[in-house]
């Protein structure tokens, strides 16, 4: 999973170090499989072309007037098309530094620029995913601030791995926590509080459950939707996470699973024949023309979510074109839905297709992150003017896990350090976990409905170990009583082994292939069998 140092540090004080994070994270159980050295850019800074004009002297530049918040505009040349006066952009000053190049004073057919205008690329990001030419901001964007620090643009990126017993760490929240906790240091969280909780759910579509597969469904309708460009610092975040900008509806979506690990989907509410969404195991010899636009024919093995008609989507894995969001669509329906693990799995595997939202249903999330998603999605939808109706969750209920009863000498006789009780409480506390002190030598921790990997004591003797560090437990090595064991036998077989060598043969160890009920055959003794028994093979026995 690639991590941009920007995003986590929104949720924790982190060290300047890169390098030193990626070891805390290893140290954590969670090794960094590359660190993604980000180039270093000054001098770029956010503005708003105030008046543009054909440049006197050249058909192809123009000439703009540039706001970047100080007492006079500056006059920058450009040969960009995609340009327009009232824009918002970000321009590079005389002196700034580009990954390519070094802004310099120059003159344009007679008109001195004092600056460039930036596209994505010259701030080295995906120039495909981004504008055919300058990129664009948002035109609330505060003018002269500095861009790189506005995007975090030369904050470097760690590919971290992920254990596939820990699904929720598969997030920036879930990472960030980690890391709070390591360091000792407070955790700031976005509001899972869903923005439309106190409304009723809306009818337009409801949502019926036939597989047991499908343990929980969280459905939230949304209209006054309109399709357009998700907002810059949203889309260079998914830029530097490995995820392609799509349009505000698919980059909230994927933005919203990355933050909190939960995949969703948005389906054009329209589209749905009929008003109800079905989960259910596909039909065999049912097709669906998948988002990649790859028709798939299915077995009863797929799970799909379908219409009155035919599939929308398969189960944890990819929506359809069928229902996808485009530029007319006006109302939504999200899904934020909680599968079996290893029946996503085994399709994904049949279907020859994996995803980021395969990945994670595939280690068996969690059913509160579904709530979680739900709730983190429908508040940058209603960010961007969506008017939500009520959430409508299906399936099974979320309940607390049963608490653990932790004894505080356990932790010593595991790990062979004494952690004093109040530190073990603020470990686990910084976990997400509810502990209370039953008496001085036990502890009462529920885990935090997030995660699914706690369930006995030693697995929380293995958190604290995380977070109090494995550095710090000492190496010793083990006292082993002495005894005698007699090494006759191992001499037998060795001077048998060499006895057999010097006659030629060679040893090989073989599996069998005999049925439980076989009867063996015996085949005649060869002459040099013969030799060994009779001759050598005693003398070897008896020394």
């Amino acid at each position: 999973m690639r991590v941009p140092l920007s995003w986590l540090r929104e949720f924790v004080a982190l060290p300047n170090d890169t390098s030193e994070i990626a070891e805390r994270l290893a140290l954590l159980g969670f090794p960094a499989a590359e660190i993604v050295r980000r180039p270093r850019i000054t001098g770029v800074v956010t503005a708003r072309i105030a008046k543009l004009e054909r440049h006197p002297n050249a058909d192809r530049l123009q000439v703009g007037e540039i706001d970047v918040g100080r007492d006079e505009p500056l006059v920058i040349a450009t040969a960009a098309t995609n340009v327009a006066a009232g824009q918002t952009i970000a321009i590079a000053t005389i002196g700034a530094k580009l990954p390519e190049l070094t802004i310099a004073p120059r003159t344009m057919r007679g008109i001195a620029s004092q600056g460039m205008m930036i596209s994505a690329e010259e701030l080295a990001l995906p120039a495909e995913w981004f504008e055919d030419g300058i990129m664009q901001l948002d035109d609330a964007t505060p003018l002269g601030i500095d861009a790189t620090e506005l995007f975090g643009l030369n904050d470097d990126v760690i590919d971290v791995e992920i254990t596939s017993n820990r699904p929720d760490a598969m997030s920036i929240i879930g990472l960030a926590r980690e890391l709070a906790a390591a360091y000792d240091v407070p955790l700031q969280l976005p509001s899972f509080d869903n923005p439309a909780s106190g409304q009723p759910p809306s009818d337009a579509v409801t949502v019926d459950i036939e597989s047991a597969d499908c343990l929980r469904f969280v459905a939230q309708y949304a209209d006054s939707v309109r399709v357009a460009p998700a907002p810059a610092w949203m889309r260079v975040r998914l830029a530097l996470a490995g995820q392609r900008p799509i349009n505000n509806l698919v980059d909230i979506s994927n933005y919203a699973m990355l933050e909190t690990s939960q995949p969703l989907h948005f389906y054009d509410a329209t589209r749905i024949e009929g008003g109800k969404l079905v989960v259910r195991s596909a039909r065999d010899g049912e097709t669906i023309v998948t988002l990649d636009d790859v028709e798939r024919k299915l077995t009863p093995g797929a799970l799909v979510i379908a219409d009155a008609q035919r599939p929308l989507g398969l189960a944890g894995l990819m929506g359809s074109q069928t229902a996808e969001v485009d530029d007319g669509t006006t109302a939504i329906l999200m899904e934020a839905a909680n599968f079996n693990g290893p029946r996503v799995r085994r399709m994904s595997s049949a279907l020859a297709l994996r995803t980021e939202a395969s990945s994670r249903h595939e280690k068996l999330l969690a059913l509160a992150l579904s709530d979680m998603g739900a709730a983190r999605a429908a508040t940058l939808l209603h960010g961007i003017g969506a008017r939500l109706s009520g959430p409508a969750t299906y399936g099974e209920a979320i309940t607390a896990a049963p608490p653990i009863d932790l004894r505080v000498g356990d932790i010593e006789r595991l790990l062979g350090i004494a952690i004093p009780p109040q530190r073990v409480e603020r470990h686990l506390r910084a976990l997400g976990c509810t502990v209370e002190l039953t008496d001085a030598t036990r502890l009462s921790v529920v885990p935090p409905p997030w995660r699914r990997d706690l369930t006995i004591a030693a697995d929380l003797v293995e958190e604290i170990a995380r977070i109090e560090g494995y550095d710090r437990i000492p190496s010793v090595v083990p006292s082993v009583a002495a005894h005698e064991i007699s090494s006759a036998a191992f001499e037998r077989e060795r001077h048998l082994a060499a006895a057999l060598v010097t006659r030629g043969y060679r040893e090989i160890v073989s599996l069998t292939l005999r049925s439980e009920g076989a009867i063996p055959v015996r085949n005649p003794l060869s002459d040099e069998a013969r030799f060994l028994r009779d001759s050598l093979l005693p003398g070897v026995l008896e020394y």
